[in-house]
């Protein structure tokens, strides 16, 4: 991961995907989609802290422009509005650092009131403060992303088997 003192943490926004196979999609295609044209402030180089049960599960950069594919890449919904990412962490379900949330929540509706799930919801950039507890959270953990990738199909497969249909 980037040193926190040199990521920007007006940068970071909060992604709350479905499932680990979702998340696990999303690195094997190194894509974020969406239903509707959400990307057009998106810039470069924002980072996207995703969310898998409640709990911190990986870091990613936005790596590119948005674009439009009809393409399938996950299994419910094609989600044709996309932005490429690059995966910087990645933490399995057993080390997701769910025990912290309530340190981000707290801090997010202390900011928001009772709109804080809007924040999550709307994908909207956050504010240092949250941003710098949830780097804080992600730096106190190992970086497991190259694990993930050399055992991809085996945390593929194990997430498929898992999903909540």
């Amino acid at each position: 991961m980037p040193d926190s003192k040199n990521l920007n943490p007006a940068n970071i926004r909060l992604i709350k995907v479905n499932d680990e196979y979702q998340l696990l999609a999303c690195l094997k295609h190194e894509i974020w989609g969406a239903n509707r044209n959400r990307f057009g402030k998106w810039e470069k180089g924002e980072y996207l802290a995703f969310i898998v049960d409640n709990g911190i599960a990986a870091l990613a950069k936005v790596n590119g422009e948005q674009f439009i594919s009809k393409t399938p890449i996950w299994e419910n919904g094609v989600f044709p509005f996309r932005i490429p990412i690059k995966f910087l962490r990645f933490l399995p379900p057993e080390n997701k650092p769910s025990h912290r949330e309530g340190e981000i929540i707290e801090a997010i509706r202390d900011e928001a009131g009772y709109l804080y799930g809007w924040v999550i919801m709307g994908q909207h950039k956050l504010s240092q403060n949250v941003s710098k507890i949830i780097l804080n959270t992600l730096s106190a953990l190992p970086n497991q992303l190259p694990l993930i990738k050399r055992e991809f199909s085996s945390y593929y497969r194990l997430a498929k088997n898992n999903r909540k249909i």
